[in-house]
């Protein structure tokens, strides 16, 4: 009988010490994958390593009695710079203005009233009852100034207009000034659907 309670102890301390082993990988893997979350290593482009990063950005502000929404699925701090990765921004204006902005990557100045660059950039924006779909390879946007600069070219079009040029400024009501290379086509409309 002596034996077989020594067994039975011997058997509790085995699985004791699976439990604690169990428990202890458990615990490094939890630490491991909080850790990954909270810093991210990026090797930014100015050569900084180990910045500090997080996923699932959102970012909401009121200028000039306009609602301006950012989000990104990820970005980082450099010196003096947020860089962010699939970002999408929605600005509602006071008057009936809308923008739907989409960009692969870009950068926030950390300091407020710089200039917020998107590349790879797409939108809609919808001035009253005209809806306009546009696309750039890159864009500066001065939200203060209520300005987008399409310095390297925007292609936009409507149900009755389509244009492109190699630069543009863009006013946050809609108002556009064009230049170089401007390309303006009108679409006669459908006069039998009338």
């Amino acid at each position: 009988m002596l034996s077989k309670k020594g067994e039975d102890g011997e058997l509790f301390g085995k699985k004791r010490l699976w439990l604690i082993i169990l428990f202890i990988v458990f615990a490094g893997f939890f630490a491991a994958f909080l850790v990954r979350d909270l810093y991210l290593t990026v090797e930014s482009d100015d050569g900084n390593k180990n910045v500090f990063a997080v996923e699932n950005i959102h970012y909401q502000n009121i200028i000039d009695d306009s609602l301006y929404i950012l989000d990104a699925k990820k970005g980082w701090k450099t010196k003096d710079m947020y860089v962010l990765e699939d970002i999408s921004i929605s600005i509602k204006g006071s008057s009936d203005t809308e923008w739907k902005v989409q960009a692969k990557k870009g950068s926030v100045p950390e300091l407020s009233g710089g200039v917020v660059s998107l590349k790879d950039a797409k939108g809609i924006t919808q001035v009253s009852s005209d809806k306009y779909h546009w696309e750039s390879p890159e864009i500066h946007w001065k939200p203060d100034e209520k300005l987008f600069f399409f310095d390297n070219g925007i292609r936009a079009f409507g149900d009755l207009i389509e244009i492109e040029s190699q630069r543009g400024v863009v006013r946050l009501s809609g108002e556009m000034q064009l230049s170089e290379r401007v390309k303006v086509v009108y679409k006669a409309q459908d006069l039998a659907n009338k």
